[in-house]
């Protein structure tokens, strides 16, 4: 899950330290997802909700693609959003 991530990072370098989470939302094929789950590996659960509870704001976006049958992070999207971010015009 993503909050476990958030989690791992809030307790290890104290509260306050995050204000956001960048959390994708992209659905993928069901042909995709069987695939990575025979060899054991599943997309991050974006558990919005647990997030916010540990004051964490949450950007929540297709942040990710599927091409080829691999699923990828979005390099364009995600550096676009982290940009804005730096710059706060969230």
């Amino acid at each position: 899950k993503a909050s476990d991530h958030v989690r791992v990072i809030v307790n290890t370098l104290g509260k306050g330290i995050l204000d956001y989470a960048v959390v994708n939302t992209r659905r993928f094929s069901p042909e995709t997802l069987k695939r990575y789950e025979q060899a054991y590996s599943y997309p991050v659960e974006g558990d919005i909700s647990e997030i916010e509870k540990m004051g964490v704001k949450v950007l929540a976006g297709e942040f990710a693609k599927e091409r080829g049958g691999l699923i990828r992070h979005d390099p364009e999207i995600l550096s676009e959003v982290i940009t804005k971010l730096a710059r706060k015009k969230v």
